[in-house]
C-alpha cells in the first residue's frame, strides 16, 4: 500500500496592480485568466478584455466591442482565444497573437464560464440564464447544442 503525501502549497502576495473603470463606468472585473506560454493575464472588464503582462503589470492591450465579457479560455495550440459575451451569448474569437476579434460561436443566453479542455479538445461555456452548456469545437470554431 502507498500513501501520497498532500503537497503543501504556500501562496503569497507578489504584486498589485491598478486599472481603470471599464467602458460605461461599470467598474468591476470578473475572471482572471492565466496563460502561461505568454505570461499575460486576460481580465474580463464590461465591454472589453485587459490583456496584461503578467510580470510587470504592464497593459499589452485590449479586446473591445463585447457587450459583457465573462471569461477567457486560452488555446495556445491554435493560436486563438475565446471570450464569453453573456449578453450576446456568443463565443468570441480573437488571435492570440493581434489581440484581433476573427470570428464568433453560437453559444445561449448569458454564456458565463468558459474553460478549454485539453483532454476532448473542446471549449464550454456555462450558461447562466439557460441552466445548460455548450460545447465548441475551437479548431472549426463551430458549436455542438443539446436541443
Amino acid at each position: 500500500m502507498t500513501a501520497l503525501a498532500a503537497a503543501t502549497i504556500n501562496y503569497h502576495l507578489a504584486n498589485t496592480y491598478k486599472f481603470g473603470a471599464a467602458p460605461g463606468g461599470r467598474e468591476y472585473f470578473d475572471y482572471i485568466t492565466f496563460d502561461p506560454g505568454s505570461r499575460r493575464l486576460y481580465l474580463t472588464h464590461g465591454t472589453e478584455v485587459l490583456v496584461v503582462n503578467a510580470d510587470t503589470g504592464a497593459e499589452e492591450g485590449k479586446i473591445s466591442g463585447l457587450k459583457v465579457s465573462h471569461g477567457v479560455a486560452v488555446v495556445s495550440g491554435l493560436g486563438r482565444g475565446f471570450i464569453s459575451d453573456g449578453a450576446q451569448g456568443k463565443a468570441i474569437i480573437f488571435d492570440l497573437q493581434t489581440l484581433k476579434v476573427v470570428g464568433e460561436v453560437n453559444a445561449a443566453a448569458d454564456a458565463d464560464c468558459i474553460i478549454y479542455d485539453p483532454a476532448s479538445k473542446r471549449i464550454f461555456t456555462f450558461n447562466g440564464d439557460s441552466h445548460n452548456a455548450t460545447a465548441i469545437d475551437p479548431a472549426a470554431a463551430k458549436g455542438y447544442w443539446d436541443h
